[in-house]
C-alpha cells in the first residue's frame, strides 16, 4: 500500500509557528531557570548559600510575578531558551522540508542547537556574573 503524501504548509508559515512556539515555551520556563541561574552565580561568587538563594528567588517570583518583566535577567534567560528552541524547531522544519535522512537531521540539529545555546549561554553568564557576582573590593 502506497503512503499518502500530505501537502506541507508554506515554509514561512511553519517558521512563524516554530518561532512563536519557541518564544512561548521560553517565556513560560524562564522564571524558574533565571531563579536557579542567579542563585548559582551568586553562590559561586560567595555572596550567599545556594539553597537560600533559590528559596528567596522563588518567593520573590511568586510574590511579584510581574516584576519579572522589569528584570533584565529574565529577558536574558528568555532569549537564551527562545534562541535554542527556535533553532531546534527551525532545523526540524527545514529537515522535513528538505527530506534529510534521520542521521543528517540529528547531526545538524545537535550541532546547530549546541552552537546557538553555547554562545547565548556564554553571553548570558558573563552578564549574570556582572549582575549577581561579587562586587569589586567587597
Amino acid at each position: 500500500m502506497a503512503e499518502i503524501e500530505h501537502p506541507r504548509p508554506p515554509l514561512v508559515l511553519s517558521a512563524v509557528v516554530d518561532l512563536s512556539s519557541a518564544t512561548a515555551a521560553a517565556l513560560a520556563m524562564s522564571p524558574f531557570i533565571m531563579t536557579i541561574d542567579a542563585a548559582i552565580v551568586g553562590a559561586a561568587a560567595g555572596r550567599h548559600k545556594l539553597g537560600g538563594a533559590i528559596i528567596r528567588g522563588t518567593a520573590e517570583m511568586l510574590r511579584h510575578p510581574l516584576g519579572l518583566l522589569r528584570n533584565p535577567a529574565y529577558w536574558m534567560v528568555t532569549g537564551v531558551y527562545a534562541a535554542t528552541y527556535a533553532a531546534a524547531n527551525l532545523i526540524d522544519t527545514c529537515g522535513a522540508n528538505r527530506r534529510m535522512s534521520p542521521a543528517v537531521h540529528s547531526t545538524v540539529k545537535l550541532l546547530g542547537t549546541t552552537a546557538i545555546n553555547t554562545s547565548a549561554c556564554i553571553a548570558k553568564d558573563m552578564a549574570f556574573a556582572r549582575m549577581f557576582g561579587a562586587t569589586k573590593g567587597g
